[in-house]
């Protein structure tokens, strides 16, 4: 997490953490909100990437309060046209509102609308409900990608051919012959 991936959004609201001690997150660093404001959004923007009409997108991060008090945290992807104008509200992934200490995981699926040819990624903390300087906001391993328009493994793709199991326990099945060659216990 370094401010050569958030630009100038990195304000007196935000701070940079490239490496964190935190247990179960998934980044070595963070993303803390440590802003003094009480009404609007705190957003912090990462830098542009290109996307393609149509295409879904799977947006990610990790989310934790201080333990004690509220906090209203999410992720977002805002998408741009050729000429970098917004192309309508941002798609938000469902707000964590939470006390609760432990590193909470967001995630949405938004499909890039006719028309972008960019977007960025963005971190929004709800000022109003996350009163400062009593409650921080950490985000951790935030991430977008795009999501395979094909499946990957079609049904009736693998076959006794193609497989070979040295354990059966997650294998779901309807079995047409069985041939045994050893013991068999249920």
């Amino acid at each position: 997490q370094v401010a050569k991936v958030w630009g100038t959004d990195v304000s007196s609201e935000w701070a940079l953490f490239p490496s964190t001690a935190q247990p179960f997150a998934k980044s070595l660093g963070e993303i803390r909100y440590i802003g003094t404001g009480s009404t609007g959004n705190a957003i912090l923007s990462g830098q542009a990437f290109p996307v393609d009409d149509g295409d879904k997108l799977v947006v990610s991060a990790q989310v934790r309060g201080d333990g004690t008090n509220p906090y209203t945290g999410y992720v977002q992807v805002q998408f741009f046209d050729r000429a970098g104008a917004s192309l309508g509200a941002p798609s938000p992934t469902t707000p964590e509102q939470s006390t609760v200490l432990a590193i909470r995981s967001l995630s949405g699926v938004v499909t890039v609308p006719s028309g972008a040819v960019t977007a960025r990624f963005r971190l929004v903390v709800n000022r109003a409900s996350t009163p400062w300087p009593s409650s921080m906001v950490r985000f951790f391993a935030p991430a977008v990608r795009r999501q395979t328009p094909t499946v990957q493994i079609a049904d009736g793709a693998v076959t006794a051919e193609k497989a070979n199991f040295s354990d059966l326990g997650a294998v779901v099945a309807t079995l047409g012959s069985c041939t045994i060659t050893s013991s068999l216990n249920f």
